[in-house]
């Protein structure tokens, strides 16, 4: 078994240097959205699911709202797929162009200015109030009060930002989200009440024609099933319902849930994240500031209120709620009433009640909202001849294929580079089999 753990401490070397821009633990984002001071929190994860306060980056502050200040205001905070860059999306006072912070993440959680050439400072039109990443590549960026979507092209190499693609959303756009599969960019419009599924280019970022689908309410804060097959969107104060849609990720095309919307026991719904295991819709409601769980029939796609919820406060007090596998994590603007701000770890059991995870741990930024939360991606498996990030029957069936033979050092099932497919080799197939399974 010598060879196996060479081969295994190689691996963990190699995943540990990929990873040496990115944070190496879970950790969760949190803009906070002052007038006075723009900063981004991170937050440490523990073992235990709790929170602990890392480190806080201010882009922006200022002695009074008379002085103009574009790092004010962090209304959206935007992680990279690959946990590299973070971007922070300023809708302050300024009503003719906004300011977009790019930031580099480390492997401590810590924020800093990217490398290279420019300040990572870059100008998009009035007034943002969400963006998020298509892919390491694409920044998707709102306009909205115009109504428009922008899709930027970031060098990282150069540090810079270019418009490649922009749409119309249909009118007052405040939130859009990103499918699972990296292909679409969904919006939502006050105007006409309606949500669009804008297809996107993987190779250039140009925006297709989107799929448009509605109700006649508001589908505020719409969010997308992990497994991309589900959308939906709170009713606001048009009414106290969850928009539901099923969503065709070969298409593009969005449907109405038969039986939508659906009843929901807060009051003004405002954003809706679904459980990692695509079984529970998490209503945050703006007027009762609670998180409401909504049981979601994995055939029909109907809502049910399972009864359980959490209430963080004051009314308008609740912020953001995102997602990551079993836990949820809920930010808290502000202190009236209790006296206390910051963000809040759950788990979501499997009957779909919460567990608080330790206690809110304070921002010490004012108005925390917009949250992303971060993973580490898991070592690469041991064994993986096929590449396709398990090892299994299909890396067994390869391996014995060439067994007993002379290879090139490294390949066809040589893991130890002895240049030759033998019994050592075996042992580290075997110790590894069933890895990402």
């Amino acid at each position: 078994m010598k060879h196996h753990a060479v081969f295994c401490t190689l691996s963990l070397a190699l995943f540990a240097g990929s990873a040496a821009a990115q944070p190496a633990f879970r950790a969760v984002f949190v803009g906070n959205n002052g007038n006075l001071e723009g900063s981004v929190t991170t937050y440490r994860v523990n073992a235990d699911n709790s929170l602990s306060f890392s480190s806080k980056y201010v882009t922006g502050s200022r002695p009074s709202t008379t002085v103009p200040e574009p790092g004010s205001n962090v209304a959206a905070v935007a992680l990279r797929p690959d946990g590299r860059f973070l971007a922070a999306i300023h809708a302050t006072e300024n009503n003719v162009t906004e300011r977009i912070t790019m930031l580099r993440v480390n492997a401590d959680g810590t924020l800093s200015p990217p490398a290279g050439p420019g300040s990572g400072l870059f100008a998009t039109p009035d007034a943002p109030l969400d963006g998020e990443w298509v892919d390491n590549q694409f920044l998707a960026v709102l306009q909205t009060a115009a109504g428009n979507l922008f899709i930027y092209r970031y060098n990282e190499a150069l540090n810079t930002l270019t418009l490649v693609s922009s749409a119309p959303t249909g009118g007052f756009t405040s939130t859009l989200a990103i499918h699972p599969s990296r292909r679409y960019v969904i919006t939502r419009e006050s105007t006409g009440r309606t949500v669009r599924a804008f297809p996107v280019d993987p190779a250039t970022g140009a925006l297709g024609a989107p799929s448009v689908s509605g109700f006649g309410q508001y589908s505020l804060g719409v969010g997308v099933s992990p497994d991309g097959t589900r959308v939906f969107g709170g009713g606001g104060i048009s009414g106290n319902v969850v928009t539901a849609f099923s969503f065709n990720a070969i298409t593009g095309v969005l449907t109405p849930t038969p039986g939508a919307p659906f009843a929901s026991p807060g009051s003004s719904p405002k954003q809706v994240a679904v459980s990692g295991d695509n079984r529970f819709a998490l209503v945050a409601h703006g007027t009762d500031a609670t998180v409401r769980v909504l049981a979601i029939d994995q055939v029909t796609g109907v809502l049910t209120d399972t009864g359980f919820s959490f209430d963080v406060g004051f009314q308008g007090s609740l912020g953001e709620v995102v997602t990551q596998g079993a836990q949820m994590f809920v930010t808290d603007r502000d202190t009236i009433n209790d006296g206390v701000r910051g963000t809040r770890s759950f788990t979501v059991n499997i009957d779909g009640s919460l567990t608080q995870n330790g206690t809110m741990v304070d921002s010490t930024g004012v108005s925390p909202s917009s949250i992303q939360a971060w993973a580490p991606p898991p070592p690469p498996c041991a064994a993986d001849i096929n590449s396709d990030g398990r090892t299994d029957t299909a890396d067994l069936v390869l391996f014995l294929s060439a067994f007993g033979s002379s290879v090139p050092p490294g390949t066809s099932g040589d893991f130890d580079s002895s240049g030759f497919v033998d019994t050592l080799d075996l042992l580290v197939l075997l110790g590894a089999f069933g890895c990402g399974a």
